[in-house]
């Protein structure tokens, strides 16, 4: 699985539709998450934002601190008007995240997410410049 992530990964950046980043502690060179720019559309100039950081280091700002630096460079040096954070009813870490990162939440919408295979409804937040 791993493998066909690390393609898929590969395959999104030639097709500069996704650019998936991993995240690292400054201080020990340590894994602590993951983030992204994805379901990029830069003909109406928008795209996601997802993040993710292990069980033992949330609650340290980490995931707050990508958002604003992966939106920082989607608008500077994308071009995009808008991010969207997607975040399936129920994360309530992923949403503290987003509204800590000053997102406005917009939405819930249905059926937005599919998880372990079932449609799922999902907050939609937006980000923009």
């Amino acid at each position: 699985q791993a493998l066909q992530w690390f393609q898929a990964c590969r395959d999104g950046r030639a097709a500069a539709t996704a650019y998936e980043y991993g995240a690292f502690d400054p201080d020990t060179g340590a894994f602590v998450g993951g983030a992204g720019l994805n379901a990029i559309r830069h003909d109406h100039r928008f795209c996601n934002l997802g993040y993710w950081v292990r069980q033992s280091r949330q609650g340290q700002g980490i995931a707050t601190r990508v958002v604003h630096a992966l939106a920082t460079h989607a608008f500077a040096h994308m071009g995009m008007q808008r991010v969207e954070i997607v975040v399936a009813v129920g994360n309530l870490a992923s949403e503290r995240v987003a509204v800590k990162s000053g997102a406005l939440r917009e939405s819930v919408a249905r059926n937005r997410l599919v998880i372990d295979g079932q449609s799922a409804p999902a907050h939609v937040f937006s980000l923009v410049p």
